[in-house]
């Protein structure tokens, strides 16, 4: 087993070894077309699994890591929901953009919040930066990641249901790989990213 740290916790994450030893390699082959950028853009509905894949493949590329959602914490001291719940949805499209746009365009993976979707502006910035990758959770499962305690930032009323159909329709336009993540483990999302 291999250790890695996320948020500061070193964790073993089995299988990851398999994965690092070829990762590069692998992932050069299987995408030619990216070679050069070293970006990997990660995107999805809130509860896909972007925070836990992101590091597991930076891993396994050797790359950075890099969370919108914790840098948009750090930045401004308050979660995606807490700025949206204070400040309205206009507010936080405003820091989330400032942070994107503060990212250094390095090989790195990028976890973006699930709303990035929303500004067209800053989806064709993330596609110019790199390999855009769309990591599509059913939404039943995220229903029952959402009922076990998970707050998601989002308009008052608004069904987990409709903002999954209002946003797979742009999730799917802009990525230019698709993951389907129902039942697989973390390792195995990570595996097929990979081989592309």
């Amino acid at each position: 087993m291999r250790e890695h740290e996320h948020k500061g916790i070193a964790c073993s994450q089995p299988g990851l070894a398999d994965i690092t030893d070829s990762g590069k390699a692998s992932y050069a082959a299987a995408n030619p077309d990216a070679e050069g950028k070293g970006i990997i853009i990660l995107i999805g509905m809130p509860g896909a699994g972007k925070s836990t894949v992101g590091p597991l493949l930076a891993e396994g590329l050797g790359l950075c890591y890099v969370d919108t959602d914790e840098r948009i914490t750090s930045s401004d001291g308050r979660s995606p929901r807490d700025i949206v719940a204070e400040d309205g949805v206009e507010e936080f499209l405003r820091i989330q953009k400032e942070v994107i746009l503060s990212i250094k365009p390095e090989g790195c993976i990028i976890a973006t919040g699930g709303g990035v979707i929303n500004s067209s502006d800053l989806m064709e910035y993330l596609k110019d930066l790199g390999r855009v990758i769309y990591l599509r959770q059913d939404p039943d499962v995220l229903e029952k990641r959402f009922d076990s305690g998970r707050k998601l930032a989002r308009s008052d009323g608004q069904a987990l249901a409709q903002l999954f159909e209002e946003r797979d329709p742009l999730y799917t336009k802009y990525a230019d790989y698709t993951v389907y993540c129902a039942g697989k483990a973390p390792e195995k999302i990570v595996q097929e990213i990979i081989n592309g």
